[in-house]
This record gives C-alpha cells, structure tokens and sequence, in this order.
C-alpha cells in the first residue's frame, strides 16, 4: 500500500513531526510511505522512500523562473548547516500580517508544475494521509494533490486548527484569516474518509462538527519494556527537576512559579529547576528567571540526549500557560513527549490549567502529581519533598495506562487496518 503524507515539515526524526510520525508508522509493514514537505529542513528518517521539498524561498524563486520544488536526498547527503543557514523561515512572532505575506507567495507563486505532477503520476499513491494545519498555503497545497490524484484521504489532527480564538474580535485581521481557513480546513475534512487525533476531547467535539469518524491514536511503545518502570522517590543531591521542551507562549512563567516555590522549599539550596529548551530568550525571560535560585537555563541538546537527561532526573516537569490564547492553543493536545515522561520512571510534576488536555489525561489516570493554581504548586513541591508522594500508585497507574492506550501494535494494527479498508 503506498501512502503519501503532505506535511509542512519535512521528516526529521530530531523534529517533533518527524518524531511523532516515524513512531505511528516505523515497522509497520505492507506499506510504503511517500512525502511531500512544505519547509525548509532535513530529510532525516528511515521510513520515506521518496520525498519532494517545496520551501517558501523556492515558491519565491519560482516566480522569476526557477523550480519550486525538487526531489529531496537524504539527511546522508546533505549539508545540514547550509541548509539551517539558508532558512526563510518567518519571524518568530505570530503577527497575521506575516501569515498572509508568506500564503501569498504560495498563491502567486508556481509550484504546481511538470516537476510536481511528475512526482505524483510516478509514486501513484493509493492512500492520502493529510496532518491538516490552520494554515491558508498548506491547506490549497493539500486540496491540489488530492484533487488531483483522486484517492481516499486520512486526515491528522494534532491541535484544535478549527475553533476561533478567544477575543477575536479584538483583531480583525487575525478574526478574517482564520475565517478563511475555517473555510478551507472544512473543505479538506469534507475529502477525508475518516480523521485520526491525539485527544479524546478534539475526537468528540470535531465528531459532532464535522459529523465524520474520529478515532484517537498517539504515540506508541514497545510494552515489553513497561515491566521495567518503577516511579523513585527522588535520590539526587542536589534533588533534579527537569523540563525538556518550549518555554514560550507564557510556559515560563509557570516554570518561575515552580522555581520560587523550590526556593521556598529548599531553604539549604538543595535543588536544581534544569530547563533545556531550543526557545528564543524573549524580552522579560531572563528578568523572571533570575529571581529564582534554583533555576538553570541549559540550552538545547538533542533527543538522545534529551532521554539520558530524563533518565538522571528525580522530578519532570510539564507546565501549560494559564492564559486565555494558551488554554485554546492547548486544550485539545496531548504533548507527545509525556509518554517519555512515563517510560523514564521518574515523578511527573504537571502545571496548567484543569481544562487542558494534557493536564485532565494526568489527573483523570493518576500518571502525575499535578497543580492547577499557585498554591497548589507550592503544596505539591512539599509533598514531594518530604516523600508523601504515592509512587507505588503512580508505578500502577502508568502501567495500567501504557498497556491500554499506548501499546505500539495495537496502535499501528488499528491504523493499517482502517487504510486497508480503503483501499479494497
């Protein structure tokens, strides 16, 4: 069976998408899988056969002549550090204004050429499978191939990419253009046989919207190893909180708090707040952080890494913002990474919103300690610290989790089952 996946990453095993997608699809046999990335990056995977690249400035340069897209080679041959130096990537700050530069050039610009139809009439996919995006460029890129090749679709669903933001009013622009691609997401969804998410809550809320199927996969793992995890209590002296992962969008505040409250606690300096993130210091950041002593800003590392951290840790930390734009931006996601979390045997320490998806699945299974307001996180550092945290409890509780939900075959088996289904 030949599946296409239409991303706007490309397949880096390093990035969160090429992470979450190699998990879903590695080992599963009776399929081969075919990609189309819309981004700058890598091709870094064992999974993908062939894959054809289109990036913002090859959409620009087609405008005056050039391709606007080619085949793309392997992570093996290419040079990483030139194509990271040539990036186009657009500003980090989300102003609309930008979003609808950069769908322009998409609109004008003439990718869908002899070069990209030559792909697709050689790969001939049988199956389509679409992570849809709130994005205008993405989601035309999307209904042109499968409008051309005239095959079943899948549609992906990570975060809510349908539902208005909160005072949206308050800026129109940002208000029209989502408008828009309300339109064009429920156009694609329309083509889509069925459509798999990471939340339950997306699952039964898009269900009754868009009145399709909606079945919940996620990350998968090997439960021959889930004997192994045994929660500790922590063991390190100085004792290690660690967070892996994105500090914008309000994260660090909560990670603040978290770092006065150990303050607080460890009157003798006998903790560490460790934070490895790839985030830009934002203006505000390092004055937040450098009230807490406790706090150490690691930079990034990569993912190998990243485990090993997890592994020496005594605590991991999940924080979600508690503002308004954040709680939409995460209330129907499930951060893939605390499944990680989970296998590493450590205490999970959950911060966010009781709304969030991420923090209901935690609190809801009994996977975390968890806290959902100030005070909370300053009860639940002390109860850590002075081992009233049930770990034999967390230990059944992952267990019980891991095998029901997250069992890699099972997940995998549901996949290409309904693929098959498509295609008879």
């Amino acid at each position: 069976m030949k599946v296409l996946v239409i991303s706007r990453s490309p397949w880096d095993d390093s990035n969160s998408f090429g992470n979450t997608f190699s998990n879903l699809f590695g080992g599963m046999k009776g399929i081969e899988i075919f990609s189309i990335c819309c981004q700058d990056g890598v091709n870094n995977n064992g999974i993908v056969s062939k894959t054809y690249q289109m990036t913002d400035r090859s959409v620009l340069n087609s405008l005056i002549g050039k391709h606007a897209g080619s085949v793309m080679a392997s992570a093996a041959v290419q040079d990483c550090v030139i194509s990271k130096k040539k990036s186009n990537k657009f500003p980090k700050k989300r102003y609309t204004v930008f979003y609808i530069a950069r769908d322009l050039i998409w609109n004008f610009g003439h990718w869908w050429d002899k070069d990209f139809k030559s792909f697709l009439d050689e790969i001939k996919p049988e199956v389509i499978y679409l992570p849809i995006y709130a994005s205008w460029y993405m989601c035309d890129v999307q209904q042109k191939v499968v409008n051309y090749c005239k095959v079943p679709v899948v549609g992906h669903i990570t975060d809510d990419n349908y539902n208005y933001p909160p005072n949206g009013w308050n800026q129109p622009l940002a208000y029209l253009y989502r408008a828009n691609v309300r339109r064009k997401v429920r156009k694609l969804i329309a083509k889509c046989s069925y459509i798999e998410v990471f939340a339950e809550n997306m699952a039964h809320e898009y269900a009754e919207i868009f009145k399709k199927p909606f079945y919940v996969i996620g990350k998968g793992i090997d439960i021959s190893k889930v004997d192994q995890i045994k929660v500790e209590t922590p063991n390190n002296n100085p004792v290690k909180y660690v967070y892996t992962g994105n500090i914008g969008n309000g994260r660090y505040l909560e990670l603040a708090k978290l770092g006065k409250a150990l303050d607080a606690a460890y009157h003798d300096g006998g903790v560490e707040l460790l934070i490895y993130t790839q985030s830009m210091m934002e203006a505000g950041m390092q004055e937040v952080f450098s009230c807490c002593n406790s706090l150490k800003l690691c930079g990034s590392v990569s993912s190998k890494e990243v485990l090993k951290i997890q592994q020496d840790a005594d605590v991991l930390v999940h924080v979600e913002s508690f503002s308004k734009q954040s709680i939409f931006e995460t209330k129907m996601s499930f951060s893939t990474k605390l499944v990680d979390y989970m296998m590493a045997g450590k205490i999970i320490f959950a911060i966010g919103p009781a709304e969030v998806n991420s923090l209901e699945t935690l609190r809801n299974y009994n996977l975390a300690v968890t806290a959902c307001c100030d005070d909370e996180i300053k009860k639940q550092v002390l109860a850590i610290k002075n081992g009233e945290v049930d770990t034999e409890n967390l230990t059944v509780s992952i267990y019980k989790y891991i095998t029901t939900y997250r069992d890699k075959i099972v997940i995998q088996k549901g996949m290409f089952n309904r693929l098959s289904e498509l295609i008879k």
